[in-house]
């Protein structure tokens, strides 16, 4: 996975115009997620992007409490 620094995250929405995310924890989960998130949203189009882990679902979803964009934070209880 690539590293992104803290204002690299919280800002991706600004790059991305027309899409929204949806930041899971691998590669392995996009198919399951991609059920509860549509693939298009008032014009937003659905990007799912795996982190590499629990661990590192958690670091964005604590950058990402606080900021108003486009985001979710979808991870499973395993």
């Amino acid at each position: 996975m690539v590293n992104r620094t803290s204002s690299g995250i919280s800002n991706a929405d600004l790059f991305r115009k027309n899409e929204y995310f949806v930041y899971v924890e691998g590669k392995d989960d996009i198919n399951f997620w991609r059920i509860f998130f549509p693939d298009e949203i008032d014009g937003f189009k659905c990007k799912i992007k795996p982190v590499g882990g629990d661990k590192e679902i958690e670091k964005y979803l604590n950058l990402l409490m606080n900021h108003d964009g486009r985001f979710a934070v979808a991870f499973d209880s395993n």
